[in-house]
């Protein structure tokens, strides 16, 4: 129905509303349980995105844009100390929150610990990081990625729940990045290095054995280990779901063994 402008304006706080207001139900976050169960049965490789007390809307809702455009699977923020979804987090989203669910942990630390008991690598951004981005060897498997504030940077307690702190190189003169930005550099990164490494095995024609053609498993994961194809048994491949490797018992040296699990996860992603 009709109103007046002023009635609009006080409805609305004083946001620019462009002459249109319509009253909706406040955002349903996801359980981070949940959150962490439908990112593993996708297609693609596992990913989520954790904000660790960015406490600006804009970032949150330019986070999410990155997220979709990069297919991240989720964000996870904290319910204190950290931005909520509002509707300037969703207008920056440019519909992304729509699309993109978000999670609120009770404990930051506690969910990025259930996602490593879930199998994911948590990789931390950092100007300190002992690693570039360019150089991140977790890409390849299931990953989450972890912006601290800007100014603070991540928190004593994340930092140390991180399997990995990599930084993303910039010029001297600049001190940092904004936090949205930096995510959205690391997103693009990730998605750059999972693709480099699927055309690789593409071009190579390496298919699992429930596949007809391309070369012996064995002898792709010892190329991909540079190891001696003698050094390699596959003992099992019990069964292929949803994209995933379930099952999977490799003989080889146990320092290789990660290694050779998220070979044969990328394998999969390749051909399923």
């Amino acid at each position: 129905y009709e109103v007046t402008r002023r009635d609009l304006d006080v409805a609305t706080d004083g946001a620019v509303h462009q002459g249109v207001a319509i009253e909706v139900r406040g955002y349903e976050y996801r359980d981070v349980e949940d959150l962490i169960a439908d990112s593993l049965q996708q297609l693609d490789i596992p990913l989520l995105v954790a904000l660790d007390q960015v406490t600006d809307p804009h970032n949150l809702g330019a986070v999410l844009r990155s997220s979709g455009a990069f297919g991240a699977d989720g964000v996870i923020i904290p319910e204190r100390r950290s931005a909520g979804v509002n509707t300037t987090a969703w207008k920056v989203s440019a519909g992304a929150a729509a699309r993109v669910p978000v999670a609120r942990a009770t404990n930051l630390v506690r969910a990025l610990e259930d996602c490593k008991k879930a199998g994911f690598f948590v990789v931390g951004l950092d100007g300190g990081g002992d690693t570039e981005l360019r150089d991140l060897k977790l890409a390849d498997g299931p990953l989450v990625v972890v912006t601290g504030a800007e100014g603070n940077g991540l928190s004593r307690l994340v930092r140390q729940t991180c399997d990995q702190i990599v930084s993303i190189p910039i010029a001297s003169s600049v001190e940092s990045l904004n936090a949205a930005v930096a995510t959205g550099i690391a997103l693009y990164e990730v998605d750059s290095l999972r693709r480099a490494r699927a055309e690789k095995y593409r071009s190579l024609r390496i298919m699992p054995p429930a596949y007809a053609g391309g070369i012996s498993l064995n002898l792709a994961l010892a190329a991909a280990l540079d190891i001696p194809a003698d050094a390699v048994d596959i003992l099992r491949l019990q069964e292929v779901i949803f994209g995933q490797v379930i099952g999977v018992e490799v003989g080889c040296a146990p320092a290789q063994e990660a290694s050779a699990l998220i070979f044969l996860f990328e394998l999969v992603q390749c051909h399923v």
